[in-house]
């Protein structure tokens, strides 16, 4: 992640939807009641399962209490091994 042109680390591990939600939320906390503004929040969070590394991240990429509301995806992740 990168913060004013800087690299930072200060939210690695964090689900970068969520950080989205977070600093959009201050951000309209911070302009509640000044000049108007448009705010363009484009959430990130894909419609599919990414295993192009799935040794590091698995191929889904979501807080463990999401994963678990779906069936587990070990198939897809044989096949993902198959093409490496």
């Amino acid at each position: 992640m990168y913060r004013n042109l800087e690299q930072t680390e200060e939210d690695k591990g964090e689900y970068c939807t969520f950080l989205f939600e977070r600093k959009a939320l201050k951000f309209l906390d911070a302009h509640t009641g000044v000049d108007p503004f448009f705010l363009n929040v484009p959430f990130n969070a894909p419609h599919g399962s990414s295993a192009l590394e799935p040794e590091i991240r698995s191929t889904i990429q979501a807080p463990k209490e999401f994963q678990e509301m779906y069936p587990p995806l070990e198939k897809e992740f044989e096949r993902a091994k198959r093409f490496r």
